[in-house]
């Protein structure tokens, strides 16, 4: 991978794995994406102009990446309620509709056929204790009431965040780590 500033010193890099491809987001929506079949890295900035760079929830399923939420300033930035779409055969970014609900720190999976974001904090440092599911044919959002109540996670750098979020089986799985409790919600 390239030594590149905007890559040291940040905590809040992602990295997805989508078909052939890696990307790896890291400051002021910098992106790296490595191609196994070349063997080499492409850096572009291609969402920056339509997609918050901090924060944010990822998931990918197949070719395509999916980036939900977020904000353009790290600590007190406003919430966003953008989405986008990366589609790694095509190479092209599209943005989707926009959620209900503005958050940054929330998680974001693709189960059974659909787009779910989870938890989060709204643009008034609110907890955020529901979902929203990205329909597909419809192309909109429906908001889930309670999806992550009371189990989000209180960071001391970052104060609430959702926790990370795997699917298996089709079944959405959050891991919720801390110092007085562990606990696995489907």
């Amino acid at each position: 991978m390239p030594v590149l500033e905007k890559f040291l010193y940040f905590h809040n890099q992602q990295s997805l794995g989508l078909g052939t491809d890696l990307l790896v987001l890291g400051r002021w929506g910098f992106l790296l994406i490595y191609s196994i079949l070349t063997n080499s890295w492409i850096q572009t900035t291609d969402a920056t102009d339509f997609f918050p760079c901090y924060l944010f929830g990822s998931t990918s399923v197949g070719q395509k990446a999916y980036l939900a939420g977020g904000t353009i300033h790290y600590y007190d930035g406003v919430s966003s309620t953008a989405v986008v779409m990366y589609d790694s055969e095509e190479k092209v970014w599209e943005p989707l509709p926009s959620m209900n609900r503005a958050r940054k720190l929330c998680s974001a999976a693709f189960v059974d056929g659909k787009l779910y974001v989870i938890g989060g904090v709204g643009s008034n440092r609110e907890v955020l204790t529901c979902g929203e599911e990205y329909d597909f044919e419809r192309r909109s959002w429906r908001v889930i009431d309670n999806m992550a109540e009371g189990f989000m996670i209180n960071t001391e750098l970052l104060g609430p965040t959702a926790p990370p979020a795997a699917v298996v089986n089709n079944e959405l799985y959050a891991a919720q780590h801390s110092y007085t409790k562990n606990k696995v919600k489907v």
